[in-house]
């Protein structure tokens, strides 16, 4: 028998590889080989690459090039997308991160949950494609089967920081590592411009805007104020993968015990935490899972501009002696919800987020994937791949000569940003951790295909 290909790419390496790592593990147990890594250097490489099922990432417009290209190869196209756990509103997620070309070229659709099926199959260019309630593989490692796949970086924590107060941002479009990218307030004239042009979606950015400038700026107020607060303590500020990570640091250089890192994947910093602070960061949902208290500061609110499901399921601060308060008791080991919150915040977990208990959601993509890869790809001429190669390969040229230029998105600095250099000992550490807890894995190998890309597959 031939072998069987996925594609599995990888935006952000702290975020996703570990998971979908483990999803390439558990499709070579089922005979699959995965192509896993960076999501830049595979698409660069895409020409050269068995066709296959290809995991996407997402269904955003930016991605409609690529995923004419990947079809034009010949490659099937599914897709999960990793910021479908948590939206404004589902007309606002639908506008913004769902291409109708995109969707219209994709075959099937993982969701985190019900609520991210639901919104799917409420898009105008949902043509009724499979979609395959699963949940996500990157909260399978938070599940107290795999939780210890963190355990030697979670103790590093404890050993540098003891129990640290996390503060948790996510204000990339405020302080964005590529510096034109934020930093100042974004132009309203072209900020609606992704989910229409019309004068209403245009207040609405602008609204957004300044009310993620206000609580960026409380953000920057509030850890200074906590660090006074709590002398004895290690504030630790990770910024979002994209974030300016100098900004915090300008922030609270004459705080001693503060400290701005963005190292590793989040989930150790939250095991090993005291008391975890946000403001609608998918890291109240994880820590949320993990058991840790999390704090949602709110020192301004509006229902229409916040991203309700993690500050649910977060204890809430409107201002900095809220905040210190909060923080005390989560310390103290007094900060718990209500019967009636634990009821609340059980039924949005149970709506929107599946695979907690039961199969994993890794091994639930994966039983499709296998099904699909026992069938045959699509159809794809020899003169239509050879347009897709030719359009695969300007595309890499293009990207390429982005690379050098520190202001762009594309530029090689924000790609090492977002995607560390993975080695070999990298992966087959983690393979480790993945055969020891699970008792599974042991015929899986890995080798490296290009850097920051791995072939895993059965022996």
């Amino acid at each position: 028998m031939s072998t069987r290909w996925l594609v599995v790419p990888s935006e952000t390496r702290h975020r996703e590889f570990d998971a979908k790592l483990f999803l390439a593990c558990v499709a070579a147990e089922r005979g699959l080989a995965t192509i896993v890594g960076s999501r830049t250097a595979i698409h660069l490489g895409a020409a050269g690459l068995p066709r296959a099922i290809w995991l996407a990432k997402d269904l955003c417009e930016s991605s409609a090039r690529m995923t004419r290209i990947l079809r034009g190869l010949g490659h099937r196209v599914v897709a999960l997308d990793e910021e479908a756990l948590v939206w404004y509103s589902p007309e606002r997620y639908r506008a913004a991160r769902l291409s109708p070309e995109v969707l219209r070229l994709t075959d099937e659709l993982f969701a985190w949950g019900e609520a991210n099926a639901d919104n799917w199959r409420a898009a105008p260019a949902w043509r009724g494609q499979p979609i395959h309630v699963t949940g996500n593989p990157r909260f399978d490692l938070l599940r107290p089967e795999l939780r210890g796949f963190f355990d030697p970086e979670r103790d590093a924590v404890r050993a540098r920081f003891g129990r640290p107060l996390l503060v948790n941002t996510n204000f990339g479009s405020m302080n964005h590592f590529v510096s034109k990218h934020g930093i100042h307030e974004p132009d309203s004239r072209t900020a609606g411009r992704r989910i229409g042009e019309d004068q209403h979606e245009r207040d609405f950015h602008a609204r957004l805007a300044a009310h993620r400038r206000r609580l960026f700026e409380a953000f920057l107020e509030a850890v200074p104020a906590l660090a006074r607060a709590f002398p004895d303590r290690i504030v630790v500020v990770r910024p979002h993968p994209a974030e300016r990570a100098e900004t915090w640091r300008q922030a609270v250089r004459d705080a001693p015990n503060v400290e701005v890192l963005s190292e590793g994947h989040v989930a150790p910093w939250l095991l090993a935490a005291g008391v975890v602070i946000h403001n609608g960061c998918t890291t109240g949902i994880e820590a949320h899972l993990l058991g840790t208290p999390a704090v949602a500061y709110r020192p301004w609110q509006d229902d229409a501009l916040d991203l309700a499901l993690p500050n649910r399921l977060s204890s809430a601060a409107a201002d900095v002696p809220e905040l210190i308060a909060c923080c005390e008791r989560a310390l103290a080991g007094t900060l718990a919800p209500t019967a009636a919150e634990r009821e609340e915040q059980a039924a949005l977990m149970g709506r929107h987020l599946a695979a907690a208990s039961g199969p994993f959601a890794a091994e639930r993509i994966v039983d499709r994937l296998a099904a699909l890869a026992a069938g045959p790809l699509p159809d794809a001429s020899w003169p239509g791949r050879l347009r897709a190669r030719v359009e695969s390969l300007r595309r890499r040229r293009a990207k390429l000569r982005k690379a050098d230029d520190g202001e762009h998105k594309h530029s090689a600095a924000y790609t090492v940003h977002r995607f560390a250099s993975l080695t070999p000992a990298d992966v087959e550490t983690r393979l480790a951790r993945l055969r020891r807890l699970t008792g599974r894995f042991a015929a899986v190998r890995a080798r490296l295909h290009a850097p920051d890309v791995f072939v895993i597959a059965p022996q």
